[in-house]
């Protein structure tokens, strides 16, 4: 029979085992066909016009999939060549040359690999329309688009796969070289040693990580770029020293509590996961690693998503404003969104502003806005501001700060050059207007602001509010391009510098830039980070089923004993909890650290982050824990 009927044989034969290795390279697959798809839609970077490098975000991301991938892939073989050893040493007992053995072993990871590549990119062609769909509602993208699976997403698909599968199979079918016949035969039957570890070591794992989360808690904000390669640094070594040192420790002192020890199968279970700890505390700990950059990624994407969300309305408070520099240009922006059919004026404001350079009597100079308070109760109405106290006297002040902490106590400030200071009742963190068209604001009584009016510059601002704000494209290039033809007729003066500067904003253009962004990073972050789940799920599964053939035996004297199957199957529970729920603590740990600060930061809660991001994540690690269970009860029961 030729090598490759052979493989194919072996493949459906053993198809059951390699489920979900199946499963985990078919979905990869899908996510790198979608995310091809979505880079070479030449309609999606038409309707995304708030970020043009749509496509190159995709095409960066669709790398990181690969490149994971090809690591999964490798690591994934290395555990079904150990799991043949006995039969690539009975093909080596019948007279098979290595090299026979060799090219099998190459076909039949080939074949797996070709058939998760034609069933990913055929259930890629069919859910591409849902999930570009999906894609076009996060970033809200004003008309649907036909969405296509091209000929070039399908072809760099192939490419990219049939290069990983290439190297994984070259590499599989050269492994069968560096055993010999005895090692095949007896590779099941050497145990590991009992792993050391010494009270410093294990110390060290708690020390690492406790400095770490101490220092990334308490000095982020002095020193972003040293806090964080130091926290990175002992994260990561008290992470390896837990898995291989502390956990140990753990272990052998479950041993001493004769009690719960001896209790059922306690014994069993406790000293296979100590033996086998050696073997699992690196990859524990590299998973461990992984689910907590994932998690910190997902949640990174989630908390500006939803920052965009709560800020964009603050940050821009009207769809279109403009300080009155040019009373020529002021009314023809005016005419256009009065007049305007298809968005219809809903609000018009005009306020008047001066300038001056103010202090705060902490110290440090910066510009700013005053405005009457008449002028900010009109906005206030419009936008449901609420303000807790009053101006009493000509001397009272709100201060409005764009960025400032509204909890930061200012208790008045001074106009410099000039000897008035004003007492700070309230501070509202708030913009009056879009951009920095205003930046902080003094608001003052009106007899006040009156008087200062008479000494300052006045400047008058016209702000607008309009129906369906989201779908005003049209009136916004109308309002982008009468500010443009303005410019260029105004001209540059001898130093290349506009001659008369124009203050203008409008809610459009930041909100289709923002959504986009922020949409494109969610959606691409999702699907990563569900690549990266199912693939280090799948490595747990893969590496406990490969040591499930290994403890057949053993399960066999248990049961000839009278060890009753559930019995069996709770000692089995407890293990394979150990296994996958170990490195999912350390990884929410690690996320929740260094997410606490993107949730305070962002103003959508300490907490918010890791939770939308840990349930997901423990919900899929659940599945594959029962999944584990089930595969490994029946394999060492068989």
């Amino acid at each position: 029979m030729p090598l490759f009927s052979v493989a194919i044989k072996n493949v459906k034969i053993n198809f059951k085992n390699y489920i979900m290795y199946f499963f985990s390279m078919t979905f990869a697959v899908i996510v790198y066909a979608l995310f091809k798809s979505i880079e070479y839609n030449e309609q999606i970077s038409t309707v995304s016009k708030g970020m043009k490098k749509v496509g190159q975000a995709f095409s960066a991301s669709s790398y990181i999939v690969a490149l994971f991938v090809f690591i999964f892939i490798w690591y994934s073989n290395s555990f079904f060549i150990k799991k043949r050893k006995k039969e690539i040493g009975l093909y080596s007992l019948l007279g098979i040359k290595k090299r026979s053995i060799g090219t099998l072993m190459f076909y039949e990871t080939m074949l797996m690999g070709i058939i998760a590549l034609v069933v990913g990119i055929i259930f890629g062609g069919l859910l591409s329309k849902g999930f570009i769909q999906l894609f076009m509602k996060m970033i809200d993208a004003e008309n649907m688009i036909k969405a296509s699976f091209t000929m070039t997403a399908t072809y760099e698909t192939i490419k990219a796969f049939i290069i990983i599968f290439l190297f994984v199979s070259i590499h599989g079918s050269t492994m069968v070289y560096r055993y010999e016949l005895i090692d095949l035969f007896k590779a099941e039957s050497r145990g590991e040693e009992l792993p050391k570890a010494s009270i410093v070591t294990a110390i060290s794992a708690l020390v690492l990580l406790f400095i770490g989360y101490l220092l990334y808690v308490l000095q982020f904000e002095q020193n972003m770029e040293m806090v964080s390669m130091i926290t990175l640094v002992t994260v990561v070594c008290g992470t390896y020293l837990f898995f291989s040192s502390l956990l140990v420790f753990y272990l052998k002192a479950k041993k001493k509590n004769k009690n719960k020890h001896y209790k059922g199968l306690n014994m069993i279970s406790n000293s296979q996961l100590l033996y086998r700890i050696k073997g699992n505390s690196r990859s524990l700990a590299t998973i461990a690693i992984l689910i907590a950059t994932t998690l910190t990624s997902l949640g990174f994407s989630i908390s500006f998503y939803k920052n965009f969300s709560l800020n964009i309305g603050r940050e821009n408070p009207f769809d279109y404003v403009i300080k009155d520099v040019d009373s020529e240009l002021t009314k023809k922006v005016d005419d256009l969104i009065t007049n305007n059919d298809t968005n219809k004026l809903k609000q018009k404001i005009i306020i008047t502003t001066v300038n001056n350079e103010v202090d705060p009597k902490e110290g440090g100079g910066f510009s700013q806005n005053l405005i009457a308070e008449s002028d900010f109760e009109k906005i206030a109405e419009i936008k449901d501001i609420e303000l807790n106290k009053k101006l009493l006297t000509d001397k009272d002040s709100y201060l409005v700060t764009r960025f400032g902490d509204p909890n930061k106590t200012i208790k008045s400030i001074q106009l410099s050059k000039r000897k008035e200071t004003y007492n700070v009742v309230e501070v509202k963190k708030m913009a009056i207007a879009n951009g920095f068209v205003l930046n902080d604001v003094i608001v003052v009584k009106d007899e006040e602001f009156n008087k200062l009016s008479k000494e300052m510059k006045k400047q008058k601002i016209s702000m607008y509010l309009v129906e369906n704000h989201n779908r005003s494209s049209e009136l916004s290039e109308k309002f982008n391009s009468l500010i443009k033809n303005y410019k260029n007729d105004k001209g540059v003066d001898e130093k290349g510098e506009l001659k008369l500067r124009v203050a203008s904003a409008n809610y459009y253009d930041v909100y289709r830039q923002e959504i986009a962004a922020t949409g494109t990073l969610l959606f691409i972050g999702s699907f990563v980070g569900l690549v990266f789940l199912v693939c280090t799920a799948s490595i747990i599964f893969f590496k406990q089923l490969s040591e499930a053939n290994e403890e057949k035996t053993r399960y066999l004297i248990l049961r000839k004993i009278g060890v009753r199957d559930s019995e069996i199957k709770a000692s089995i529970y407890k293990q394979m909890a150990f296994i996958f729920f170990a490195p999912l603590t350390m990884g929410i740990c690690h996320g929740a650290v260094a997410l606490s600060k993107f949730g305070k930061w962002l103003e959508i809660g300490t907490f918010t982050p890791i939770i939308l991001t840990a349930i997901p994540y423990t919900v899929i690690y659940l599945v594959y824990y029962f999944l584990t269970v089930k595969f490994y009860y029946k394999t060492v029961t068989e």
